[in-house]
Formats: C-alpha cells, sequence, structure tokens
C-alpha cells in the first residue's frame, strides 16, 4: 500500500482503525506501522519548527545499516522513533531494539497499541539514566491529528508541545 499518496491524517486513521477490526481490505501490523510513520510525518511537516529527517516517504537508512521509522530534528537535537501500531500489546523488545539502536540519543515511541508494564519500566529505566524517551500514546496520536489544519504552520498542538514538556 502507498501511503505516502495520502495527504489527509484522518483518512489514514481511520484506514488503520478499519484494519484493526479486520474490515475486508484489512491491512497487516507491518502495513498499520507504516500508516502511523506517514500520519506523524505529515503533521511534522506541519511545524515549521521541525525538520523531518527521516520519514516514511524517505525510507533511509544509517550509516550502521540500522532502519529508523522516523528521525526529526528539533533544537539542534535528532530525535529517533519508533512506530507500531499492532493488535497486540508492544513489549520490552521493542524499546530495547529501539534503544540498542541509538543508546545516548533523544528516543521517542509512538504507538496505537497498548504499552506493557515491562515496556514501561525500560522506558522509566533509560529515562533513569539522563536519556530523553518521548512516549506518544494512542490518545496524543488523536489530539495530535485532530488539531492537524494544513493551512496553520505552528499549530498550538503539534509535536512541539510533547518535545518541549520531554527533551
Amino acid at each position: 500500500m502507498k501511503f505516502s499518496e495520502y495527504k489527509d491524517p484522518k483518512q489514514l486513521l481511520e484506514m488503520g482503525y478499519d484494519s484493526e477490526v479486520g474490515e475486508e481490505n484489512s491491512i497487516s501490523n507491518q502495513d498499520r506501522g507504516y500508516c502511523l510513520e506517514r500520519i506523524m510525518e505529515i503533521i511534522a511537516k506541519n511545524d515549521e519548527r521541525i525538520e523531518v529527517m527521516i520519514s516514511y516517504s524517505k525510507n533511509i537508512r544509517d550509516d550502521e545499516g540500522g532502519q529508523h521509522d522516523l528521525v526529526f530534528e528539533w533544537k539542534e537535537k535528532y530525535v529517533y522513533f519508533e512506530c507500531k501500531w499492532r493488535k497486540d500489546p508492544i513489549g520490552s523488545e521493542v524499546i530495547s531494539e529501539l534503544f540498542g539502536k541509538n543508546p545516548n540519543s533523544s528516543l521517542g515511541l509512538i504507538t496505537m497499541s497498548r504499552v506493557t508494564n515491562e515496556a514501561m519500566s525500560k522506558i522509566k529505566n533509560i529515562r533513569s539514566r539522563g536519556i530523553p524517551f518521548l512516549l506518544i500514546e494512542r490518545k496524543e496520536v488523536h489530539a495530535l491529528v485532530q488539531a492537524y489544519n494544513p493551512s496553520i504552520l505552528s499549530q498550538r498542538k503539534s509535536f512541539q508541545t510533547y518535545f518541549k514538556s520531554n527533551l
């Protein structure tokens, strides 16, 4: 599925939900993840204070061959994100994998799935080491999508809101 052709995050969110409940044309966990990446890319590109370095549309790997779902530059810092939208909860292995790719960088998980207690413990452990870890869950994704307005740059409810309070 070519999510890069879609420009409306609300339409993409609806596609993901349709597949969650098993609609006829449902998409895989991986494709729902791509769908979420595209939603976040659209929203971030609408905020002039954030530069999208790596995204679903760009599909770039770093020098070590590691793939990142999204990488944003904000205030001269890179923030490395994983985007997950699965039927099953997000476990600690996802957090370990992200941390393993970028052990001393600002990290983030954007998820429409529930996060297990073990994963939350892993995030707290990373934060206790002084490494910023931004968690954007389903309710925050909804807030970002609902607030999205392509005619207003630097909208009030944007990634900037989360970056300021967590990085």
